[in-house]
């Protein structure tokens, strides 16, 4: 009988520690959900504001089309924040066949559309050159999409008003790299080690902007749950903030800040 409640409390405690950790990752998946609501939003008003400011109907029609795509955006972001309060099961993508060339062309759309409110420039180069012409990469597309989201969304905001982005994406053997790259005020040396933590804020200056400190944790959980690592550095190149996201093809490896 001894034996019996034992095992059966063993069990219970299974069980519970089994629920608990699927009630944070509900919590975080619905705080990361919360958070990245924040970039179609910000689009939305920036475009509202140069709707109102347009003097040609072509330009007119151009913003109302980019707020007819956040819309969107959110209305799906809605959706899965409510499949996920009736599911029990945590919200998963599965991996698919993704198309770098389109996947990179719709980050770009979408880093465009989002540095217009800061009146920054996007720019991509391709490493080696036209690499990504026919280029299939198996990758949970959607978590990498937000993930990269967040990195540029940095970007726009610590950014210099009018500055520069570069977006770099690189093919290697056994990994596939996208560099963010901007010409902000760059990572100061806590902020190098501790930028990815949940609710961290940098320097007093860096948080006087409305910002919760999310943007980085989510985009290295979501690549750290694919295998892959999240670097944050200093561009040389730029004279900013570098992040760096590495999709291994086979196994994971250390990262250096570069």
């Amino acid at each position: 009988v001894l034996q019996s409640m034992d095992q059966m409390r063993e069990a219970l405690r299974q069980s519970l520690h089994r629920q608990w950790n699927m009630e944070q990752m509900r919590r975080e998946q619905m705080a990361a959900l919360a958070h990245d609501i924040k970039t179609p939003l910000t689009i939305l008003r920036g475009n509202a504001e140069l709707t109102l400011e347009a003097e040609e109907l072509a330009e007119v029609k151009e913003y109302a089309e980019e707020i007819r795509e956040e819309t969107k955006t959110i209305e799906n972001y809605l959706q899965v924040l409510q499949e996920m309060l009736l599911s029990e099961r945590n919200q998963t993508t599965a991996k698919t066949k993704t198309d770098l060339l389109r996947f990179t062309e719709k980050i770009k759309k979408q880093a465009d559309t989002l540095a217009k409110t800061r009146q920054m420039t996007v720019s991509v180069r391709e490493i080696p050159e036209n690499c990504l012409e026919n280029f299939v990469l198996d990758m949970e597309e959607e978590s990498i999409y937000r993930a990269w989201m967040n990195i540029i969304a940095n970007s726009v905001e610590y950014g210099k008003e009018g500055g520069r982005i570069r977006l770099t994406v690189c093919i290697e053997e056994e990994q596939t790299i996208f560099v963010t790259e901007d010409d902000g005020p760059g990572f100061s040396e806590e902020e190098l080690f501790r930028g990815t933590e949940q609710f961290y804020r940098g320097d007093k200056s860096r948080g006087q902007r409305n910002h919760y400190g999310m943007g980085l944790a989510i985009a290295s959980r979501f690549v750290e749950q694919q295998g892959g690592s999240l670097c944050l550095g200093n561009s040389d190149a730029m004279g900013g903030a570098q992040v760096t996201i590495t999709l291994l093809k086979k196994s994971g490896r250390d990262c250096e800040n570069k």
